[in-house]
């Protein structure tokens, strides 16, 4: 909850707003106000992340307008991959951040092996995935 976020960063103030509220004849002003500023400060941090989850789902749009052969999803997974180009994803990861099952995260990484978005490579029994250099250079996606 933002709100709980806003309270956690700034507890000092949080306890002199109860504090000046009880010292003074239990005038709850102190403490309403804080609280009204915390809760306009969580109004104005949840904006911002939808402004940037709209940006992020835009960018995915215009990413697979480009591109035929993928889904919103798999755009999105080739997105998370642009913004980390040198890290190793293995499966349960994409599993974990799209709530999806393991079988539908391994099929949307090797389909974006297939058309060479990603490299995979094994370590042991397990499959790692980054992106492909050779493809980001190529259509510079």
């Amino acid at each position: 909850m933002p709100i709980s976020r806003i309270l956690l960063r700034s507890k000092v103030k949080y306890a002199l707003s109860y504090l000046y509220a009880e010292t003074d004849e239990n005038d709850l002003t102190y403490f309403l106000k804080y609280n009204l500023f915390a809760i306009y400060k969580a109004l104005l941090e949840t904006e911002k992340y939808i402004k940037r989850k709209q940006k992020e789902q835009a960018e995915s749009l215009n990413l697979i307008k480009d591109t035929d052969n993928i889904n919103l999803r798999q755009a999105d997974i080739l997105k998370k991959f642009m913004k980390n180009p040198d890290k190793l994803f293995v499966i349960n990861e994409i599993m974990t951040t799209y709530n999806i099952a393991y079988e539908t995260a391994r099929t949307d990484l090797l389909h974006l092996t297939k058309f060479d978005y990603l490299e995979k490579k094994q370590a042991g029994k397990k499959f790692m995935f980054r992106l492909s250099v050779k493809k980001y250079e190529q259509k510079n996606i």
